[in-house]
């Protein structure tokens, strides 16, 4: 146990401070800049000041990059430069001192794109009595390359195409786990990979008495999944700590170091890197990749099983500093791909036009575009999922897809070197190619129009797809953005998520589609209060202190402090239902109006804290040894940094760890003020994201602020678990029955053919002995289903 010092709320780095931060001298005015946009002096060490003026046209300030615009400022203003930074999307930005501080934006790129239509503001550097256009012609052309903004082109495609051997790599990899796993199998052990298999099929293609009672034992079947996937996870996870010879979970052959079976699972190690400086082992995208899979098997889950294209359950397990994905093992092996564009491309084979309808009909659920691969020796090789997405024939006869984590189309964002002005490193474009944003299922549906997921792809796309890409990351960056600013500023209903009516606790209103703020501390977060009444409340009551919604609780809960209430829904929730990535929070937070900002934005700074915060325990976490005593101290360290309101190891923290890793996941921010931060709202989210608890006194400590204490009570590991394909309604599950009734006669046809030219080439005996006892779908083995 740990006590915190009492340190009143808003004083220290509470009021009027900042932490991580250290004070700036008082202003001073700019050449020609207006009263209100006097500079502040830039520290000595840095270079000689850079001023900017305004030629063309009165041009606006804002907020921040992307952001909502605080004033405009006339013809001939001259502003002082005191940082310079780009957006994801290529456009530049350069922000300004004034008076109060604060940093006021503006974008001087040429065309102005931030602006959209209308008249552009055009910006030069000014120096003495020269513009830019008059000095030396070295010094106007590196100028000039940092004023035209730095957009993707359509006819520059920029990554490669993905490694057959990678491919194949993956599908051997199963094929040895398979193998290797023989022994647990023979000895009784569970068939993960067949029992989910044929409750799948019984939950979406049999009568209507078999399909219920399936479903009921597929819910039954994924929750001790889930508890399986946990288990091994931890196991592997366990034996970093133990000496090689005494390790429970086995290495399978050929990849001993990141991948193990256990209990029938397969289990892959993610390593990311040790710290963030590139020390330590493991691949710096891993973690990224490994969310990018999760996402692109989630997809494949839910649509390609109403196919006949089966996917391995899967899960996702997150714990301290480490990441695993478990995965049932199915019985596949190299030899049985039937399609694979990326190995057309190298070597002719035909694939059957049953496995090409279904491909055809996935692709299309997904909103994906068909495409075609060029190839020298095989001409061009149509395809609508990824050109490394393959097909294979399972030992049980059925047809697995294998996914990748380039599934869904990437957002067409400015180079990352380009933006990070950094060299070359270790990494391939291949590899960043995989980590790289990649648009969310939600928002896929929402555009409607098919993108090619292979947009930029060498030898795999074509300029229109490569526009088709842009002009939906362009949405994102015109009015994506803004929307979900707009409905952070009250200023737009709440479209999605959909949530249930319920009544303000203080007006008694209805609420629908609006944000509501849950003022009391229960679990079932069921006393809430409309919009109007909370940014009332802040504005009029603004004495009342930390009892100001005191009289809007109605059950027998404690009540919030005022900057603690909890918002419904959740910014993830908001972002993710409309299909925006959270990588994009700092630009919403910038385009929160002013009048708002008192009431929501205090939200985005407790996001991106926690999401920053528990990115740096990842890292401490990863850099030790695990042993119990040492991740004590590191989450009381951790922890004793976060959530003090002033003190040295606080103020060290935030501004040697914190601070910077707000600045590298999210771009330049201002500071946060802790002010505005709820200590413990700012726990809880650090705690939902990390799987760290502390003890209910504790956190009941530091709610009260009264002689505040920390102490540990558990790390839980986070558990994602993929999602079954459960159809929606009754009507679906009817037509998806007759489909596969008008199908099956096909589907016979193709595996009696299939089923012949295995014996012909290699024999239906495997490796194991034991392929003639794998169970085989419920169709291919009942008369009648």
């Amino acid at each position: 146990m740990v006590h915190l010092p009492m340190v009143p709320r808003g004083t220290a780095a509470g009021r009027g401070g900042t932490r991580g931060a250290t004070q700036q001298a008082p202003p001073t005015p700019a050449a020609g800049a207006p009263a209100a946009l006097r500079a502040a002096p830039l520290s000595p060490s840095k270079a000689s000041c850079v001023y900017w003026q305004c030629f063309s046209a009165s041009a606006p300030l804002y907020l921040g990059p992307l952001g909502c615009v605080v004033c405009e400022v006339p013809v001939g203003t001259v502003l002082r430069e005191a940082r310079r930074c780009d957006d994801p999307f290529g456009g530049r930005w350069i922000a300004t001192r004034a008076e109060d501080h604060s940093l006021l934006w503006f974008c001087p790129s040429h065309g102005n794109e931030a602006e959209g239509e209308g008249e552009s503001a055009l910006w030069k550097r000014v120096y003495d009595a020269c513009t830019v256009n008059e000095l030396s012609g070295s010094f106007n052309s590196l100028e000039e390359s940092f004023l035209h903004s730095s957009f993707v082109s359509t006819e520059n495609n920029t990554e490669p195409l993905p490694r057959l051997d990678a491919v194949l790599a993956h599908i051997r990899l199963l094929e040895q786990s398979w193998q290797d796993s023989s022994e647990y199998r023979l000895n009784g052990g569970r068939d993960w990979n067949a029992e989910y298999q044929r409750l799948v099929e019984l939950s979406l293609f049999t009568v209507v008495d078999r399909r219920m009672a399936a479903r009921e034992k597929l819910h039954d079947f994924m929750k001790e999944f889930r508890d399986a996937a946990e288990d091994v996870a931890m196991t592997v996870v366990s034996d970093l700590l133990r000496p090689t010879h005494e390790r429970v979970a086995k290495g399978v052959t050929g990849y001993e170091k990141s991948r193990f079976y256990l209990n029938g699972l397969l289990a892959w190690l993610v390593l990311d890197n040790c710290t963030d400086s590139g020390s330590g082992k493991g691949d710096p995208y891993a973690w990224q990749v490994a969310s990018h899979l999760f996402r692109a098997q989630q997809l494949l889950a839910l649509e390609a099983p109403k196919r006949l294209l089966c996917t391995a359950p899967g899960a996702m397990v997150t714990f301290g500093g480490f990441r695993v994905w478990v995965t049932a093992i199915p019985p596949v092996e190299t030899e049985k791909i039937i399609h694979l564009p990326l190995r057309k491309h190298e070597t002719d084979f035909d694939v059957p036009n049953f496995v090409k309808t279904r491909m055809n009909d996935l692709g299309s659920a997904l909103l994906l575009k068909a495409h075609t691969l060029r190839s020298v020796k095989r001409g061009g090789i149509e395809t609508v999922l990824p050109v490394d997405v393959a097909v294979v024939i399972g030992r049980d006869k059925r047809l697995y897809i294998m996914g990748s984590p380039r599934l869904l189309p990437k957002v067409a964002l400015a180079p990352r070197l380009a933006n990070r002005g950094e060299g070359p490193n270790c990494s391939s474009a291949l590899s960043e190619a995989f980590s790289a944003p990649r648009f969310r299922p939600e928002f896929l549906m929402r555009w409607l129009s098919p993108l090619n997921p292979d947009a930029f792809v060498e030898g795999a796309t074509t300029s229109q797809d490569n526009a088709d890409v842009i002009e939906a990351t362009s949405f994102i960056r015109c009015q994506l953005i803004p929307e979900i600013s707009a409905i952070l500023g009250m200023q737009k209903a709440v479209d999605l998520p959909v949530q249930d009516s319920v009544s303000c606790t203080l007006c008694s209103r209805v609420m629908e589609n609006e944000l509501r703020f849950v003022v009391c501390c229960s679990v079932e977060q069921c006393c809430s209060i409309c919009s109007h009444c909370y940014t009332q409340r802040l504005s009029e009551q603004r004495s009342a202190g930390q009892n100001m919604f005191s009289d809007a609780v109605r059950c027998d809960a404690a009540f919030r402090n005022p900057k603690g209430l909890v918002l419904q829904p959740s910014l993830s929730c908001i972002f993710h239902a409309n299909g925006l990535n959270m990588r994009f929070l700092p630009y919403v937070y910038n385009g929160i109006c002013e009048p708002a900002r008192v009431a929501t934005a205090h939200y985005c700074e407790i996001e991106m804290t926690a999401r920053a915060a528990v990115h740096v325990l990842r890292a401490k976490l990863r850099c030790t040894s695990q042993t119990p005593d040492e991740v004590r101290v590191i989450l009381q360290d951790f922890f004793i940094g976060l959530l003090q309101s002033s003190g040295s190891v606080a103020e060290k923290f935030w501004a040697n760890e914190l601070g910077p890793a707000i600045q590298r996941l999210y771009g330049p921010m201002e500071p946060f003020s802790t002010a505005t931060m709820d200590v413990s709202l700012l726990y809880h989210r650090v705690s939902e994201i990390s799987g760290v608890t502390l003890s209910d006194a504790s956190v009941s400590s530091i709610r009260k602020g009264e002689r505040p204490f920390l102490q540990l009570s558990d790390i839980q590991p986070l558990v994602k678990t993929l999602l079954p394909p459960l159809a929606s309604c009754e009507a679906l599950l009817r037509k998806l029955r007759a489909n596969f009734l008008k199908d099956r006669e096909a589907l016979l046809l193709f595996w009696i053919g299939a089923s012949a030219n295995e014996e012909e080439n290699t024999g239906a005996q495997n490796c194991d002995g034991i392929e003639n006892d794998l169970e085989q779908p419920f169709y291919m083995t009942e008369e009648d289903v």
